[in-house]
C-alpha cells in the first residue's frame, strides 16, 4: 500500500499466480479444485445434525441444518461450481 502511495515501479506489475492444479494426479476434479477441508468438516458435522433432526421430527431445526449444510458445501466447492 505504501509503495503504491508513493508511486513506486513495483506497485504498478501484478504477479499472476496459479492457486490451482499444482499438483496435477489426472483426476479432472482435483486438479480443478481442492476442496476446503473445514468446509467439508462442517458440512459433515450439519448433514449428521441434519439427520437427527429429522429422525427427531424437529423441523425448524431441521430447516437450519439444511441450509447450513448445503452453504458449507456451496463454500467447499465454490470455485468449482463458479
Amino acid at each position: 500500500m505504501i509503495s503504491g502511495i508513493l508511486g513506486l515501479k513495483k506497485s504498478k506489475s501484478w504477479k499472476v499466480t496459479l492457486k490451482f492444479a499444482a499438483n496435477d494426479n489426472n483426476s479432472w476434479l482435483r486438479s480443478y479444485h481442492k476442496p476446503y477441508a473445514l468446509e467439508m468438516v462442517l458440512f459433515a458435522y450439519y448433514g449428521a445434525m441434519l439427520g437427527i433432526s429429522i429422525w427427531y421430527e424437529d423441523w425448524g431445526l431441521t430447516a437450519y441444518n439444511a441450509v447450513m449444510s448445503l452453504s458449507f458445501l456451496i463454500v467447499s466447492f465454490g470455485d468449482y461450481f463458479l
